[in-house]
């Protein structure tokens, strides 16, 4: 049943995404030399929508193919509804104790509600992740992100 989900999904998406390409292409140039230009972002995102498209398409088929018995669950899990949650609790902190702490607690809480037990993950990812993320942001984008109090 999910196999023949992600395969619709994945041709249906195939197709926005070669739809964008088409938009993508009709883009002016209007650029300065050695510069990007404005059609670099819109064709990294069909580049990236295409590729998760079709590698969508791809397991689907896959999917069907092999027909794994599927185990069928009668009350829905409530992992969604608490990562929701988190999120919005993450949204609420992120002001008050900035970015990096608050980034910091939420990818922790997630990686432990998803399963990872290794404890070492758990305590590096959650600071490692947030440090790139900030600096690419601050130092490689000059957009600022909250830092809190501090």
């Amino acid at each position: 049943m999910m196999a023949q989900r992600n395969l619709i999904a994945g041709i249906i998406l195939t197709a926005l995404g070669i739809f964008y390409g088409i938009l993508t292409v009709g883009l002016p140039n209007l650029s300065l030399p050695g510069t990007p230009g404005p059609t670099l972002f819109p064709w990294l995102i069909t580049t990236g929508w295409l590729v998760l498209s079709l590698a969508l398409l791809f397991f689907g088929a896959i999917g069907i193919r092999n027909k794994p018995k599927e185990t069928h669950k009668n009350s829905p899990t409530k992992k969604p509804w608490i990562a929701v949650i988190g999120f919005l609790a993450y949204l609420i902190l992120l002001p008050l104790i900035g970015f990096m702490l608050s980034s910091t607690f939420f990818f922790a809480g997630l990686m432990w509600m998803y399963g990872e037990r290794h404890k070492i993950k758990i305590v590096l990812t959650p600071i490692i992740v947030p440090i790139i993320i900030f600096y690419f942001f601050t130092a490689g984008l000059g957009i600022p992100l909250p830092s809190g109090p501090w």
